[in-house]
């Protein structure tokens, strides 16, 4: 199982974020990134409802991906953050699932939500990260996303 919902930014827009969110917790990813699992308190603090994310392996649930984040990313959006925060979703069971992503960028959607293999990469690479063509590590691999099957490992701070 790889199962996790985070906001990947850098330092300044992860600080100013959960300055305004007592849940907020902050990981450091790299030197530069940072992430904030989006617990089930953290998303209540900021929304006052519960994130009910869709199916994303079902194409027809995952075209609701963007009302389901739509609070989310209201309450980001209403943050005021300056630079970019990336929503990042990952939902595989036994090799099988889906990804999800989308970037604020000072008080707007920028770019996605995607839904697909390579999403989560589209929106690091917007954060500033680069593959590692050497060892043949994506984005993913790179910021060490691939160290935690869950937000509770994050949260608990495994990997």
């Amino acid at each position: 199982m790889h199962e996790i919902q985070v906001l990947i930014g850098g330092k300044e827009t992860t600080e100013a974020f959960a300055a305004t969110c007592s849940e907020a917790l902050r990981r450091e990813l790299t030197s530069e990134l940072f992430m904030i699992p989006l617990t089930e308190a953290l998303v209540l603090q900021m929304t006052s409802q519960a994130l009910r994310l869709p199916d994303l392996e079902d194409p027809d649930e995952a075209k609701e991906l963007a009302s389901a984040l739509q609070p989310v990313v209201t309450s980001l959006l209403d943050a005021n953050l300056v630079g970019r925060l990336g929503v990042v979703l990952t939902q595989y069971f036994g090799g099988s699932g889906n990804q999800a992503a989308l970037l604020v960028e000072n008080g707007t959607v920028s770019h996605g939500p995607f839904v697909g293999e390579g999403s989560i990469n589209r929106i690091l690479a917007r954060l500033g990260v680069c593959r590692d063509d050497k060892t043949g590590r994506d984005e993913f691999a790179v910021v060490g996303l691939d160290r935690w099957r869950s937000s509770d490992q994050i949260i608990g701070g495994a990997g």
